[in-house]
């Protein structure tokens, strides 16, 4: 599977963004908690109540928030869009990745491992938007999945191998017995495969609406030599059968939907999952810090262009499971290599507030 291979100087500009947005979610992160600190000092606690009113104070007072918040957005910008930003170096290589995506295209669905549907339309509230500022979104371009890949590298900076938070989170599924597991939102496979090892003689399945993300899956999963039943599908309506499925998972999708659509997948879950299976996601939620830590998350949502992400952190995620019919629903804190935190202690650095879900039919 060929990976992007852009110029030293590319290279370089990009682990320059790296290593900015390291000095951002430390140094900056905590200067802007210690303004926050003050503020409330000289206000008093009324005047920063919540996230929208500390959003007020801190935009009108405090000169290190607003290159916290201008320096965050365009790290990402450049990130992508630059003349050493990922999209370039993808235009770069364009012949050779387009050629070798196209025959692992025709592969794929020859092999049976890769469905597309010709016409799909994904829906409104994903193509409207170019989330994470990813110009375009991951699927109009061929070779969007591949951009995704690279970027992926410097979404969380404290890891420099994007695929850790993913084996975490195959670590921290319960055991069972699974004979058939779907990932929806799968993306490019990343949090696919891992299942692979954990539960060995299970069938594989990821569905996801951007074809060039599962033309990248198969990529993935041939390379690894394992089979892996990929498929475009919206997943508020997948195709599978009523109780088809042991376990149903997901990597950072929730917060990328809206309400009605997140408890429509919710119910679509609940319908293609057997007695006893379990609905496990990893997402964001409930920020720990109190009122700092909902500003600051919900500041990330704005700047980076994640529409859903505040209206999926004011969701009773729980409730809404057990009202599409799981038994049992529950939040449990999730190590993402950085340690847990007390809803009311905020992290010395900035950090996704991941939470692991575990919902049981």
């Amino acid at each position: 599977m060929r990976s992007l291979s852009p110029d030293r100087a590319t290279l370089a500009y990009q682990d320059f963004l790296r290593r900015a947005k390291g000095r951002w979610a430390r140094d900056l992160y905590r200067a802007v908690a210690a303004d926050f600190a003050a503020a409330r000092d000289r206000a008093g606690p009324d005047a920063l109540a919540d996230a929208d009113a500390a959003e007020a104070v801190l935009s009108a007072t405090s000169a290190r928030y607003q290159y916290f918040g201008w320096l965050e957005r365009h790290l990402q910008r450049l990130k992508y869009a630059s003349p050493r930003g990922i999209l370039a170096a993808v235009d770069a290589e364009r012949p050779a990745l387009a050629a070798e995506l196209a025959a692992a295209r025709e592969a794929g669905v020859a092999r049976g491992e890769l469905r597309l549907a010709p016409g799909f339309t994904p829906p409104r509230y994903f193509s409207a938007v170019d989330f994470h500022q990813h110009p375009g979104g991951v699927a109009g371009d061929p070779l969007a999945g591949v951009a995704y890949d690279f970027g992926r590298q410097t979404t969380m900076p404290a890891h420099l191998d994007p695929d850790e938070v993913h084996r975490r989170f195959t670590a921290a599924v319960p055991a069972g017995d699974c004979r058939r597991i779907l990932d929806i939102g799968c993306g490019t496979g990343r949090s696919t495969l891992p299942f692979a090892a954990r539960f060995p003689s299970a069938v594989l399945y990821g569905i996801d609406v951007a074809a060039p993300c599962l033309v990248r899956a198969f990529q993935r999963s041939d390379a690894a030599g394992v089979r892996v039943e990929w498929s475009q599908q919206a997943a508020e309506q997948t195709d599978f059968p009523d109780g088809h499925f042991d376990l149903v998972h997901s990597t950072f999708l929730l917060h990328e939907v809206p309400r009605p659509a997140l408890a429509a997948i919710t119910r679509e879950v609940h319908r293609i999952l057997a007695p006893g299976g379990r609905f496990v996601s990893l997402d964001f939620h409930s920020p720990p810090g109190g009122v700092f830590g909902a500003f600051i998350h919900y500041g990330h949502a704005r700047r980076n262009n994640e529409v859903f992400m505040r209206s999926f952190c004011e969701t009773d995620f729980l409730g809404l499971q057990r009202d599409a019919g799981f038994h049992e629903a529950v939040m449990l804190p999730f190590d993402d290599g950085s340690g847990t935190w007390a809803a009311d202690e905020a992290p010395p650095h900035w950090r996704f507030p991941a939470q692991l879900f575990v919902a049981t039919k």
